[in-house]
């Protein structure tokens, strides 16, 4: 397999889902498309041993060692019949042997190199465990992150990932008006459109969206609470750099590095930075030791900072 190519086995991936859905908020949907390719292999793959076939590629024609690689089983007989084409997930684990995530996705970003992550690992004696393969999800997952800029070519719902929007929309669309029957003025790219907004009907709309009772003043409550920017002195919050030494100091405060009580032990420190450094977020300015790694890691948790990749939200 190519040194960019990270390979979990689908068993592994399904026991450790809600170790990493609880230490790095990971989701499956962030990788929805490959698990859609797994579900194309199993459903219209075919094993060939044809060269002129085998040009046409994965998922239609694949040679047997590939299809075995992909999958335990076979598709059976009866499958059509118990198919649920909206979970993709359930029918790898039942069926997959192991699955692809990739950390080369545009020339216009870096490419982190498996083989390195594995020297990284190595040289603090841990062992290819739960949390070996947790630490390649994470990988993935950042990989995704820099390269889609936290969308993760995904479906997003509207109504969630774009309830800031939508909630100062309602907040200003709730202040009355004297006719009662307000024109809405949108103006975009240099072009403007006049909507009637009669009865007020694309308040109901948005309000519907929500799917929840609120009025004006909760509206406000959450927007100040969730969505208002508070100037402050001090470290700025990086999201990239919050969302990677939470996610990794979670997983690592859980190994055999954790000797004693205290937050942050020498080695743990030292991997940290170490896998700062492999996947090229390190500062340029400052030289990233114990001290800063402690500090920067106490910050966040000061602050109560979750970590969340995504961009909509």
């Amino acid at each position: 397999m190519s040194e960019t190519k990270i390979v979990i086995p689908c068993d592994v991936l399904k026991r450790i889902t809600p170790l990493l859905q609880e230490n790095i908020s990971y989701e499956p949907v962030m990788f929805i498309d490959v698990f859609r390719k797994m579900e194309a292999i199993f459903l219209i793959g075919k094993v060939t041993d044809d060269p002129k076939k085998l040009e046409k590629g994965i998922p239609y024609y694949m040679k047997e060692e590939e299809m075995d690689f992909y999958f335990r089983k076979r598709k059976p007989e009866d499958f059509t019949s118990k198919y649920d084409p909206q979970d993709p997930y359930a029918l790898v684990y039942e069926f997959g042997n192991n699955i692809e995530l990739t950390t080369n996705l545009t020339e216009s970003q870096p490419t982190f190199s498996i083989k390195d992550f594995d020297k990284l690992w190595d040289s603090y004696k841990l062992p290819h465990d739960d949390y070996y393969y947790a630490f390649l999800v994470l990988i993935a997952v950042y990989t995704k992150y820099i390269h889609t800029y936290g969308a993760f070519d995904c479906e997003i719902d509207t109504s969630a990932s774009m309830r800031e929007e939508t909630l100062r929309l309602l907040s200003l669309l709730w202040k009355p008006v004297s006719n009662g029957n307000p024109s809405i003025k949108i103006s975009y790219n240099g072009k403007s459109l006049t909507l009637d907004n009669q009865n007020g009907w694309l308040k109901r709309i948005l309000y519907t969206s929500l799917g929840e009772n609120m009025d004006l003043e909760a509206i406000e409550k959450e927007i100040k609470e969730k969505y208002t920017v508070k100037s402050k002195t001090g470290r700025k919050t990086k999201k990239k750099q919050c969302n990677l030494l939470l996610s990794a100091y979670n997983l690592i405060h859980r190994t055999s590095l954790k000797k004693d009580k205290v937050a942050l032990n020498d080695m743990e420190a030292l991997f940290l930075i170490d896998l700062f450094k492999y996947l090229k977020l390190h500062s340029k300015k400052k030289e990233v030791d114990f001290v800063y790694m402690r500090a920067l890691l106490s910050h966040y948790q000061e602050e109560k900072s979750v970590i969340n990749w995504w961009i909509f939200e």
